[in-house]
């Protein structure tokens, strides 16, 4: 740890770009609270750069827990392909190189969660190199940010892009909103247990391989 920094930000990504403009390496990573990189990670990232030199990113699978009894653990992973219907890339898994934010920018801060998915798709836009590994990179814990203001996030970032038709935009929307208040009824009634139960079913609905 060559240096840290704590003081009052404007959110999570105005945090993250304050991380990206003090960090002095070729390749950037950012590891969340609760995420936890595998043993081989940080080898195997070095060996995608090195075997691929023009690459601007290398994206990963993520592995993520329950801490509770009877809790699923559900590998997601990466995926270049179906990112017109939303946040495909797992950012937790995902290093980038420094250049790459010197050419497409930092985190847009208007996005209170999704921000890193407008800028996967920046990059894509700005036909930055891309290697996708199988490898899980990351294990991450269930939980944090998300839910409503993803999904409101995620349907302004699609139609800036354009990446949808507005009726398909409007069943996304409907269909996020009730997946969250059936998520809040069953915490509400039967607890964060339950909750888990059915969590890995779910996930396993948007894992693209």
């Amino acid at each position: 740890l060559s240096g840290w920094q704590s003081e009052p930000d404007h959110g999570l990504y105005d945090a993250m770009n304050k991380g990206i403009s003090r960090a002095t390496g070729e390749i950037v990573a950012i590891l969340n609270s609760d995420d936890i990189w595998m043993p081989n990670t940080l080898g195997r990232v070095a060996e995608a750069f090195s075997c691929n030199p023009d690459a601007g990113m290398v994206s990963g699978s993520i592995e993520v827990w329950e801490d509770l009894p009877g809790g699923a653990n559900v590998v997601l992973r990466s995926s270049l392909l179906h990112l017109h219907k939303g946040m495909t890339v797992q950012h937790p898994a995902t290093f980038v190189r420094r250049n790459v934010y010197e050419r497409v920018g930092l985190f847009d801060t208007r996005y209170r969660i999704g921000a890193d998915y407008d800028f996967v798709l920046r990059c894509l836009k700005a036909n930055i190199p891309w290697i996708i590994l199988s490898d899980i990179l990351v294990r991450m814990r269930a939980g944090g940010k998300g839910g409503s203001t993803f999904s409101r996030d995620d349907w302004r970032i699609r139609r800036s892009y354009k990446l949808s038709s507005p009726v398909t935009e409007i069943v996304t929307c409907v269909t996020g909103f009730v997946r969250h208040v059936v998520r809040q009824f069953m915490v509400r009634v039967f607890g964060k247990k339950i909750l888990s139960t059915f969590r890995g079913h779910l996930w396993k609905k948007r894992i693209y391989r």
